[in-house]
């Protein structure tokens, strides 16, 4: 049985999710070549993991049946938020905590592609070119793998088994209880809120095309009627 053509909006969304996946290998790549180590202990590198899996996902299902599984669906909003949140801390928290300029954090070497490539090319395709039928759960699901992550990484560093990786993380623990509950509450709401922007929009998208496929068959009625 021969493969359904792709229309200019699936070749558009396999286009971004090739260059996402080429992106993450080369920047983890990079990372591994200079450093000899992953570093899984750092929120960038478990995003940027899952950003490759779910791209890589993406394109396969696009090549073999013109379909995305809802479970790839929920892994690319998921790999998405986490991306999302990894630029925004690029962006506005670690060079204060960290005392590093900017650029130093976006462009030299693997960074390119870690902090900002990889990001911006997800978050631009969530936004402009993919249509996914999310439903309400999908929202709560997104800040698992954040909750996680910080429940691991505080209990390490609580353990004297990791320093950081991030300064602020030993900077949370001097505050104790107060502080470890507030790094919770923002693990679980920041990755909500911005999975429900990606959902509005989503949402929006579709009932625009749902709205503009109406219209089209509405005249095509009216057009065989007379």
């Amino acid at each position: 049985m021969k493969r359904p053509k792709l229309n200019d909006r699936q070749a558009t969304i396999l286009g971004l999710n090739f260059l996402i996946v080429i992106g993450e290998f080369l920047g983890i790549a990079l990372r591994v070549s200079i450093l000899g180590a992953l570093g899984l202990e750092y929120y960038t590198i478990i995003s940027n993991l899952l950003s490759l899996a779910a791209s890589a996902l993406v394109v396969y299902f696009l090549f073999r049946t013109n379909k995305i599984p809802h479970w790839v669906a929920v892994l690319r909003l998921i790999a998405t938020t986490m991306l999302a949140i990894t630029f925004i801390f690029v962006l506005f928290v670690l060079p204060i905590n960290m005392h590093v300029p900017l650029w130093q954090l976006l462009f030299p070497g693997q960074m390119f592609f870690l902090h900002f490539a990889c990001p911006v090319l997800a978050i631009v395709a969530m936004l402009s070119a993919e249509q996914y039928k999310f439903l309400k759960r999908d929202r709560k699901v997104v800040a698992i793998p954040t909750l996680a992550y910080a429940v691991i990484i505080i209990a390490l560093n609580s353990l004297d088994i990791v320093n950081g990786p991030y300064p602020f993380i030993r900077q949370l623990l001097v505050g104790q209880f107060t502080g470890v509950l507030a790094a919770f509450a923002m693990c679980y709401l920041v990755p909500v809120l911005i999975a429900s922007a990606f959902y509005g929009v989503q949402g929006y998208r579709i009932k625009k095309l749902d709205l503009k496929t109406q219209k089209k068959e509405a005249t095509r009625g009216g057009l065989h009627r007379a």
